[in-house]
């Protein structure tokens, strides 16, 4: 037999030997906290002190232009062997750029996703995991998923939007939520920039720039008809919209002694949105919303800072353990430039706000609802990070203690 032939014998084998490298690459193990830090109940959602847990599902509720690419991509990269990443059709309401007719269908969207949310393993899948793990192989990648997209808090917590009843709209209590938040101000400016110059056919953007003008942020905010010819005041009260979810009270209109009359977020839909992100309204037996992250504080260099990718692996470490450094290395793509135009990750830098006070007093003005909801969002994380310092501090004690 000659060298090729021998080189063809050999190619399987070498390729087998390639593929085995690059999996065992790719996956990584979760390390997995002691039982005794682990959380009481099945409520995936109550903080518990930075306890860790390990839920069913994670939903993750990508607020437009506020990192939240970032932080999906880096879970893509650690989802190899642990868990599915199940991208979300966009919810209308939900999205950044001015769609000028929405004709989505708000009950059969709320409808699908709550299936999603519900749906328990079919008796095939079962059945193939059951044989996997009496393998001895790991199978988790098949019974976790990752859900992720454009979408609202998905509770009407018993008053729900759209003629839905309780059953069409909630989430599972073994179902973690998360999500990220931006300065309010600064998430509408990159939204408006974005909706400019994102890819698309030249025609198009004539035709979109021939119905909502192309004036300044700025100008466009001090400009009335500009202001809700584009939406401004509903893109900037996403922070409210999102966290509200779908009660009858999420939702926008121009306030009463507003003479501009550009809708904002309601008081109601503010007042629950802080209520869901503080935790268990009033209305409801449960927590919603385990954690949501400022940007500027997802990733943090500072040494022994405690960070959003920090935290997620503390709290959801089965699916998250390396976030961080997968967050790291989702940071330092392309040099870490950031190209507006193909929207690869959301740019998290601070844009200059306009010269001119009158502009920028109408961005505030604009933007007021939603900053409440910003300023409850930061308080709420601090004290989160507090409480996951401790309990960093007291796994690394008992660590030490035993002699681990």
């Amino acid at each position: 037999m000659g060298r090729a032939g021998l080189l063809l014998l050999a190619l399987p084998a070498v390729l087998t030997a390639l593929a085995v490298a690059w999996l065992a690459q790719r996956y990584r193990p979760a390390a997995v906290p002691p039982p005794a830090f682990r959380a009481f109940g099945d409520d995936a959602n109550s903080f518990s002190g930075c306890a860790w847990r390990d839920p069913a599902k994670v939903l993750v509720l990508r607020t437009p232009k506020a990192a939240s690419t970032a932080l999906t991509n880096a879970m893509g990269l650690l989802s190899f062997g642990r868990y599915k990443m199940v991208p979300l059709p966009e919810f209308a309401m939900g999205i950044g750029a001015v769609s000028g007719g929405r004709a989505q269908n708000p009950r059969n969207f709320i409808r699908a996703l709550t299936k999603k949310l519900y749906k328990p393993p079919t008796p095939a899948g079962e059945l193939v995991t059951s044989l996997l793990r009496s393998s001895g192989l790991n199978v988790t990648y098949f019974e976790r998923d990752v859900l992720e997209g454009h979408v609202f808090l998905h509770t009407g917590q018993g008053a729900a939007r759209y003629g839905l009843n309780r059953k069409d709209v909630g989430t599972p209590a073994n179902v973690a939520v998360i999500g990220t938040a931006r300065d309010p101000v600064q998430r509408l400016m990159s939204g408006y920039a974005y909706t400019r110059v994102r890819a698309m056919p030249e025609e198009h953007r004539e035709a979109m720039l021939a119905r909502l003008g192309n004036a300044t942020v700025g100008a466009c905010a001090a400009d009335t008809a500009c202001a809700k010819r584009n939406e401004l005041g509903r893109l900037c009260s996403f922070h409210a919209l999102y966290f509200c979810g779908h009660h009858k009270e999420c939702h926008v209109r121009p306030a009463e002694d507003d003479e501009d009359g550009v809708p904002v977020a309601t008081d109601e839909a503010v007042e629950r949105a802080i209520a869901n992100i503080r935790g268990r309204p009033d209305d409801d037996t449960r927590d919603r919303l385990l954690l949501v992250i400022p940007v500027d504080r997802l990733l943090d260099e500072a040494e022994g800072a405690m960070d959003g990718y920090g935290m997620l692996e503390m709290l959801l470490p089965t699916y998250f353990d390396g976030l961080r450094e997968a967050g790291r290395d989702v940071d330092a793509r392309d040099g870490g430039d950031y190209d507006l135009r193909t929207a690869r990750r959301s740019g998290v830098a601070h844009r200059p706000l306009p010269e001119d006070a009158a502009e920028r007093d109408a961005l505030m003005h604009i933007c007021r609802q939603d900053l409440k909801v910003y300023d409850a969002i930061r308080e709420v994380f601090d004290s989160k990070v507090e409480q996951c310092s401790a309990e960093r501090t007291e796994r690394s004690r008992r660590r030490s203690a035993s002699g681990a």
